[in-house]
């Protein structure tokens, strides 16, 4: 099963900049009220799926996922298994423009594979 090593955000939601979390077996994530605790839920699912909950059920648009003061944000996830790495990473500009790129033990995976 792959594991989640790290997550690394960039003008994504609240974040402003960029910041990286690190994860290990067991976490808890804690803050106050708007520390940006689902923010890194949120982010993993954007990810992985390039969609996110909020959006899909219309109360939000993509953009709203970048920045207020940022004109594009990026979510990287690393995961792990077997000694196998895998690193998937979207960018999304105000524009809409979108890049998706994934990175398999240091190869950078392009078209379809």
């Amino acid at each position: 099963m792959w594991r989640l090593e790290g997550i690394e955000l960039e003008n994504f939601r609240s974040y402003r900049g960029t910041h990286k979390v690190e994860l290990g077996g067991v976490n808890i994530i804690w803050g106050r009220i708007g520390a940006g605790k689902t923010s890194l839920l949120y982010a993993v699912e954007f990810a992985l799926f390039g969609r996110q909950l909020e959006v899909k059920e219309r109360v939000a648009k993509l953009v709203d996922l970048i920045n207020t003061e940022a004109q594009e944000m990026k979510v990287a996830v690393t995961l792990k298994k077997d000694g196998d790495v895998l690193r998937v990473e979207r960018r999304l500009s105000r524009r809409g423009a979108e890049k998706v790129m994934l990175v398999h033990n240091g190869v950078e995976l392009r078209g379809r594979e």
